[in-house]
């Protein structure tokens, strides 16, 4: 009995070394420099004393996933490309939940899924909101298969601007999206952010958007890029647009504010 009873004690003991030594191989990476376990079983006590240890729980599939969108857009504002191969029946099953959750999140939304005529697409969602575009793999890959990506890529936003989308979100068939109204907060970062080939009238909004302040008139000018050597190579310094805004007398810009 006695026997049974330190067999028993042994095995814990031999299983819990078992598991240290695995926390110590796995936790043993650094983190910005420094080690996150240097002491096997207490890495969990020394490590967060001074910071959250956390995990964020998602659900696999799309019955369990509860969030919906409640924005209401217009659907020629905004489409979807998800781009990428599609390898084996478990990367379709994933591909399959992601497009589930989508119908949630994106309501009404365009989504192309640009991927390899050899992909695994049989059973693939398809449907007036859902359409499945097949290329032929480019001969040279490039550098790290970018010219797989361009080309996959640049096929569907043809497709897109066919149909009149203005705004496209590309993501990948092995990623996922999972939080509602999205589309509203990307629109708004257009507004807020405004790019190199934004027009005057679309800087005097952002302005006024963001400084709630009235601006009377907006002057552009583009500084060109300037040459560069680099390394033995040749080359220009992106051009950069300057944007010179006029305010209505008695309104003024606080430079040390902040942004949100």
């Amino acid at each position: 009995m006695i026997k049974k009873i330190l067999k028993k004690i042994l095995k814990k003991i031999n299983f819990f070394k078992y598991l240290k030594y695995n926390i110590i191989l796995n936790f043993s990476k650094k983190v910005s420099g420094l080690p996150l376990a240097n002491k096997g079983l207490d890495f969990i006590v020394s490590y967060s004393k001074k910071n959250f240890i956390s995990h964020i729980i998602r659900p696999k599939y799309s019955e369990d996933f509860k969030l919906i969108s409640t924005e209401q857009i217009d659907q020629k504002e905004f489409g979807i490309i998800i781009q990428g191969p599609i390898s084996n029946k478990k990367e379709l099953i994933f591909l399959n939940e992601t497009l589930k959750i989508y119908k949630k999140i994106f309501p009404k939304t365009l989504i192309i899924i640009s991927t390899w005529e050899n992909s695994f697409t049989e059973n693939l969602q398809n449907d007036d909101y859902i359409k499945i575009h097949k290329s032929e793999k480019p001969k040279d890959p490039g550098l790290g298969n970018i010219n797989y990506q361009i080309k996959s890529t640049s096929n569907a936003i043809k497709l897109l601007k066919k149909e009149g989308i203005k705004n496209i979100l590309k993501t990948r068939t092995d990623c996922r999206i999972m939080k509602p109204n999205l589309k509203s907060y990307f629109l708004s970062l257009q507004k807020t952010f405004v790019s190199k080939n934004s027009n005057s009238q679309e800087i005097k909004q952002a302005i006024e958007n963001i400084f709630k302040v009235k601006v009377t008139k907006v002057n552009t000018l583009i500084n060109r890029g300037k040459l560069k050597s680099f390394k033995g190579s040749i080359g220009y310094k992106k051009d950069q647009k300057k944007a010179i805004v006029t305010l209505s007398e008695g309104n003024s810009i606080d430079s040390s504010m902040e942004i949100k």
